[in-house]
């Protein structure tokens, strides 16, 4: 019954996983805050989905909020049709 859900699931995590940055990229960012005599206020690390994450929050800061939000739940979420698939819940 949930099967197809699962296998939605699980190809997901496999496509995150294989789209994360190194962790040397966010150990960078650490060293750099600890180290620095003026440490930035934030640091944007790793990947968003296939862009970079520094690209990625240009990107949101330029585009409004709802077609922000209609790419990240492209991206990156369970859409209602991964869930229909599912069947009914017991």
């Amino acid at each position: 019954m949930y099967q197809p859900w699962l296998s939605t699931i699980e190809a997901k995590r496999k496509r995150a996983f294989t789209l994360a940055a190194n962790v040397s990229v966010t150990t960078d960012a650490i060293v750099d805050a600890i180290t620095s005599p003026r440490p930035r206020t934030r640091y944007v690390v790793g990947n968003a989905g296939r862009l970079p994450a520094w690209l990625a929050s240009r990107i949101a800061w330029l585009l409004p909020d709802r077609m922000m939000d209609t790419l990240l739940l492209k991206e990156e979420t369970i859409t209602m049709s991964d869930l229909s698939t599912a069947g009914p819940l017991p």
